[in-house]
């Protein structure tokens, strides 16, 4: 009786094989897999990541002091009074605190805001004019720039985090239907994924770009 049995499997395996092979069982198969391929997306489809938003950071410009960020083509045009320049072997310093321009380009290296306003750039860059002289150089020339600046504005200013344990002013969020705003008093603030621009003025900073997140002591924009 085994034997019977087996040869039952066997046809019926046969008969099927035929089927699947055949231009409608291959059609079926077609809209089945389909079918199972849409519901399996649908099932195990993964959780979008979180969108950007629009930011604007409106502060003061001691808010930076101390703060220090890496660089990865950036541009920063400042006019302010320079302690000392330095771009390959050549080192320009002033005697009497003489204000001038600077434009600096494709910037990879970091920049520090330190405690008395001055801004501490260190790095390589293709492109720097300082005034009416223009230096550039198909290989990254090595700089070392200390200034106070007036005014400046570093652009491609992109940071995985930008951090403030106590800062005052406003920020504004802005994208879909519901645009936010928070007043910051002496307040911490996490901005996370951040890409945009830096603008400094005589005595305020206006941070602006997309961001993924904000978050301070009594809100969290995500």
């Amino acid at each position: 009786m085994k034997w019977k049995v087996v040869l039952a499997v066997l046809l019926l395996l046969g008969v099927l094989g035929l089927f699947f092979i055949s231009d409608f069982g291959k059609q079926y198969l077609g809209t089945f897999g389909e079918g199972l391929g849409g519901l399996t997306g649908y099932v195990f489809k993964p959780k979008q990541a979180g969108q950007s938003f629009d930011i604007t950071l409106t502060t003061t410009k001691d808010a930076f002091f101390t703060q220090k960020y890496t660089l990865s083509g950036s541009s920063l045009e400042v006019t302010g009074t320079y302690s000392s320049i330095s771009i390959g072997s050549e080192v320009f310093e002033s005697k009497n605190g003489k204000s001038i321009t600077l434009v600096i380009r494709g910037i990879t290296g970091s920049a520090e805001f330190t405690n008395g306003g001055s801004i501490l750039l260190s790095g390589t860059s293709t492109y720097v004019e300082i005034g009416d002289i223009i230096a550039t150089n198909n290989k990254a020339m090595k700089i070392n720039i200390e200034i106070i600046p007036t005014t400046a504005t570093l652009s491609g200013f992109n940071q995985s985090s930008i951090k403030f344990a106590s800062i005052t002013g406003q920020l504004d969020l802005y994208g879909g239907d519901n645009p936010r705003s928070a007043t910051l008093s002496n307040s911490k603030l996490d901005i996370e994924n951040f890409a945009g621009s830096l603008n400094i003025g005589d005595t305020g900073a206006v941070l602006t770009g997309s961001a993924l997140t904000a978050k301070g002591d009594n809100f969290s924009f995500v």
